[in-house]
């Protein structure tokens, strides 16, 4: 006989988890089913988690070794153990497994270990080691995420052709590495690989990098990437059939990539501005290096969840169509994260999951809301950003007011030698509501927090400016930023 709850969750990363939470906390009876061992999904087990872990170890060596001495600190001898480094990366992991199941106690969650799918839209099969079983609930939130997504003739080997999975869960690294796809991913590694020392190429094929940030933001990062020796080769398209693997690492062949269309998901797309020069014929080159990194995007994980037997579509994309609430066109079945497409990041995909499981409960939440998703890339300099920019916002109507400010003007910016950098507000001219913000620099990650929150309460560059800053921070920049834009800066 079936096991009966108010709410079955497929997935136990952000966008199932956090709602399975929240939902108990609502007093609903709450099942998630986890088809992998462990709790937490991709973002705390192979995405954010460890990623960042990685990124804080190379963020400490480049300060160390670039600038001790600026700081009265003597860096001879200075030596990197990426042994260590894993090491840690592992223990915040694991730490953060064993609360994840905590939490899943505390709040009588019951944890499911398997495969499910639907029988049902309310009742769920479960296949797991012990078997099968089935489960009925009021409501199905599909929480089961994306996975890592290659090309043909990239198939991932682990050693010469890597995944994201595969960087985290590796105990060396290359010495040199040729990055395909310039997103959130394809920079983040890139940079992280740099700081350790590896020699880095970054083969993208629009022309810029990071081409769904702001076009300034897009050539700060490439001026500092180049400036630390990172090839970057934008407008440029690598064939996939054309790698060739060599006891020394790997070959491919890139060529230039002509107009193309600035579009795709999180991971970014592939291919350059400059055609790289070298030892090809014509406007065909070859690079070459001990591995490649494969980061053009994520595919959608509903292969299992037999979507048809109970007739849900999907979109072109693979998505899960959803409204606001996160509602499929089911009854009772819900979809969040990055099934349903968006942005997928992990903190949009708990907000989602968040809205669902409360719209379940009949307690009115606010609709999703795309623009007030923070978009965050890790790697040094940060890049963070929230909402439209200028060249968006004149498409979508509006009459629009744009001012930045640098870092270079703030003192705690000086004070912890991250000058380079700046902060952009767009506002509407007409009404004078924030409609986004695009920051690169120091610690823009935390500090694009204020901007979201002025958003979401429907306020002003003004009002952020009135706010009153400590000093000497970098939060700073935010209210000189938003002051700027009616020319009222006070450090510029």
């Amino acid at each position: 006989m079936a096991e009966k709850f108010d709410l079955v969750v497929i997935g136990s990363g952000n966008a199932g988890y956090h709602p399975a939470i929240r939902a108990a906390q609502l007093g609903m009876i709450v099942a998630v089913v986890e088809k992998e061992s462990y709790l937490g999904g991709t973002c705390l087990n192979w995405g954010c988690i460890p990623t960042k872990a990685l990124l804080q170890s190379a963020s400490m060596l480049s300060n160390i070794k670039n600038h001790g001495e600026q700081f009265g600190i003597m860096t001879d001898g200075v030596e990197f153990d990426y042994s260590a480094a894993s090491k840690h990366k592992s223990q915040v992991v694991g730490q953060l497994q064993k609360g994840v199941q905590g939490l899943m106690k505390k709040n009588k969650i019951q944890v499911i270990t398997g495969t499910g799918s639907f029988v049902e839209p309310n009742k769920i099969k479960v296949e797991g080691e012990d078997g099968e079983q089935e489960l009925e609930a009021d409501n199905v939130l599909i929480a089961t995420g994306s996975a890592v997504k290659s090309l043909p003739g990239l198939e991932f080997d682990g050693e010469k052709v890597l995944s994201s999975d595969d960087v985290v869960s590796s105990d060396s690294y290359p010495g040199s590495v040729i990055v395909l796809g310039s997103g959130a991913v394809g920079v983040e590694f890139a940079s992280m690989y740099s700081d350790f020392g590896s020699e880095v190429t970054i083969v993208e094929m629009l022309d810029r990098i990071v081409p769904l940030e702001d076009p300034e933001v897009s050539q700060a990062l490439q001026k500092e990437f180049e400036n630390r020796g990172i090839k970057i080769l934008t407008g440029t398209l690598a064939d996939p059939e054309s790698l060739e693997k060599t006891d020394d690492g790997v070959k491919i062949k890139v060529s230039a990539a002509g107009e193309q269309d600035e579009s795709g998901g999180e991971g970014g797309s592939y291919g350059g501005e400059e055609p790289p020069t070298g030892e090809g014929e014509g406007d065909e080159d070859t690079l070459e290096a001990e591995a490649i990194l494969v980061a053009v995007g994520r595919r959608t994980v509903t292969e299992d969840l037999n979507l048809d037997g109970i007739g849900i579509e999907l979109n072109d994309d693979g998505t899960i169509p959803v409204d606001e609430y996160g509602r499929t066109s089911v009854d009772g079945v819900y979809a969040a994260g990055d099934v349903v497409g968006g942005y997928w990041l992990a903190h949009a995909a708990s907000h989602e999951g968040l809205i669902a499981v409360e719209h379940m409960a009949g307690e009115n939440p606010l609709p999703m809301d795309q623009t007030l998703v923070p978009r965050v890339t890790f790697c040094r300099p940060e890049v963070a950003s929230f909402g439209l920019t200028k060249a968006e916002a004149e498409e979508e109507g509006y009459e629009v007011k744009e001012a930045q400010f640098p870092f270079r003007a703030i003192g705690k910016a000086l004070i912890e030698g991250e000058p380079n950098g700046f902060v952009k507000v767009v506002a509407d001219a007409e009404t004078n509501l924030l409609l986004g913000m695009h920051a690169i620099g120091p610690h823009v990650t935390d500090l694009i927090t204020e901007g979201v929150f002025a958003k979401l309460v429907e306020g002003t560059p003004q009002e952020i400016g009135m706010t009153i800053h400590p000093h000497p921070s970098l939060s700073e920049i935010m209210g000189e930023a938003a002051m700027a834009v009616d020319g009222h800066a006070i450090h510029i």
